[in-house]
């Protein structure tokens, strides 16, 4: 999904985006920005890489990592937001004026219940970038680098605060996964509202873990997200709740729910369910529930979050009803936005069948828009 950083980078630099009479998507914004397009056929490796002619772009990974039983949740998320023609930054000789590149990472230590994360905002220059063609973006010294496009293996660098360090291979078990609808992801009735939507569902992970000076091997799970936009939710919408699921058998879900100021799913929500062997099944608002059973106010923001949700669907290869309960595996994992933007919450969780009350997977879940709506940031 599109990352809640945004809400507070968005506030940097204001744009407008014209917005058509029918479904027919613009091929640019107002701002000169290009839009996605329908049925378009995507390059690789080359789409790895960056894309400036958007105004928009993420790369995004979480994942559970163990260390016999030491458990770790992780978040790395990298964000390339362009300036609009007419309102970039001072030059200076050493940075860049047309890109602004924001970070988030994040460290769950399950046994301590403890969360680190920092954020960092930089302008293009020698320690910020993204490059086109390739997969190889860089935040001081957080990087993430696909280095032979044949195997899709990457490499995931960062540090936080001083606390945590982490060195992790990426290895992709299932291949790249496009999501949307003529290979358009909607967030919204409005068609401009769209983006390229792609993802690896399955990284086998594997490397060294430095938690306050001790040192863990570790090896697990994680799912990662690259999406291109211009625009970035629908205007009827205030925020989102979003999760990505590793069953124990194998399978695996992506769902979320845009959410309207009554806190009604918008029809383009989605609920993704893949199969052993990457085929997936999509469903959408009105075929599926997320009820939201359990709340966690904040003690920093004020913020109450619903970290505990259950969500119902029938199962795509039975008759029987999937009936899941996310819960957290600690409370506290919020992102407060110290670089200004709003805060939200993104953290580890476990997933429990409902019918037979025993653990079937684990999930990362995203929740935003409730320290303040999508909307009043955006517009």
């Amino acid at each position: 999904m599109y990352r809640a950083v945004f809400l507070g980078f968005l506030w940097l630099v204001s744009f407008s985006i014209s917005k058509g009479e029918d479904a027919t998507v613009a091929a640019f914004t107002d701002q000169g920005f290009r839009l996605p397009q329908p049925n378009r056929e995507l390059p690789f490796p080359e789409t790895h890489g960056s894309h400036p002619e958007y105004l928009i772009e993420w790369w995004y990974v979480t994942g559970h990592l163990f260390a016999g039983d030491r458990r770790f949740g992780y978040q790395a998320t990298f964000f390339r937001r362009a300036y609009p023609a007419d309102g970039h930054a001072p030059v200076l000789e050493e940075f860049g004026a047309d890109q602004l590149y924001l970070a988030h990472m994040a460290l769950s230590d399950i046994e301590s219940e403890t969360f680190y994360f920092e954020e960092r905002l930089n302008r293009d220059g020698w320690d910020a970038f993204a490059e086109v063609g390739r997969m190889d973006v860089r935040n001081g010294n957080w990087s993430l680098v696909m280095e032979d496009p044949e195997t899709e293996e990457m490499f995931l660098q960062f540090t936080v605060e001083g606390k945590v360090q982490a060195e992790l291979s990426l290895v992709p078990e299932r291949p790249l996964v496009r999501f949307g609808e003529d290979g358009l992801s909607r967030k919204g009735e409005d068609p401009e509202a769209v983006s390229y939507y792609l993802s690896f569902s399955h990284l086998r992970s594997k490397g060294t873990l430095f938690v306050e000076g001790e040192e863990f091997t570790v090896e697990g799970l994680s799912w990662m997200d690259h999406e291109i936009a211009s625009r970035q939710l629908g205007e009827d919408l205030e925020g989102w709740d979003w999760m990505a699921v590793h069953f124990d058998d194998g399978t695996a879900l992506k769902a979320y729910q845009l959410r309207r100021p009554d806190g009604s799913p918008d029809p383009w929500s989605a609920f993704i369910w893949f199969d052993e062997e990457n085929q997936k099944t999509t469903l959408y608002a009105e075929d599926f529930e997320w009820r939201r059973v359990g709340y966690w106010e904040s003690p920093e923001t004020g913020t109450r979050y619903p970290v505990e949700v259950e969500l119902r669907a029938p199962h795509p290869k039975t008759e029987s009803t999937l009936h899941l309960r996310i819960e957290p595996f600690f409370e506290a994992q919020e992102i407060t936005g110290e670089l200004g933007g709003t805060g939200y919450w993104e953290g580890a969780c476990r997933v429990i069948d409902v019918n037979t009350g025993e653990v079937v997977g684990q999930a990362y879940m995203e929740l935003v828009g409730y320290q303040a709506p999508v909307s009043a940031t955006l517009r």
